[in-house]
């Protein structure tokens, strides 16, 4: 969430739509900061693309399916596990781990990859 102001990152309510397009802008700024670190460059398109859909309805670039780098794919499962399970300004109740493997199990096949949330599964079986 680096180069995100303050105000909307501590937001409590709903991002107004010009929040919500300075947030999408974080997979492209930390990218563009560590591709030039020689040991943080291949970590660049993971960082870039974490936020891509396996339906190819996420952001920056719309990718889908396999075209998402597989560590961003498995970072998508994981930010979204720690987010939903975890108190947020703007979420007082966290998820329940049970309720948080229903959420993300049933967005499987459209905003996941299906092999990554069966992995997730597999850790908390």
């Amino acid at each position: 969430m680096i180069g995100i102001r303050d105000d909307i990152l501590n937001k409590p309510g709903p991002l107004s739509e010009d929040e919500l397009e300075i947030m999408r802008r974080h997979p492209d700024i930390g990218a563009d900061l560590i591709r030039w670190h020689p040991a943080l460059a291949a970590a660049a398109p993971v960082v870039r693309h974490h936020h891509e859909r396996w339906d190819g309805s996420g952001y920056p670039a719309g990718l889908k399916g396999d075209v998402v780098p597989v560590g961003a794919r498995i970072i998508a499962v994981a930010e979204s596990f720690d987010t939903i399970t975890n108190k947020r300004i703007y979420r007082a109740q966290p998820l329940s781990l049970v309720d948080a493997m229903r959420d993300i199990s049933q967005h499987s096949g459209s905003w996941y990859d299906p092999s990554v949330v069966e992995a997730l599964h597999t850790l908390y079986r």
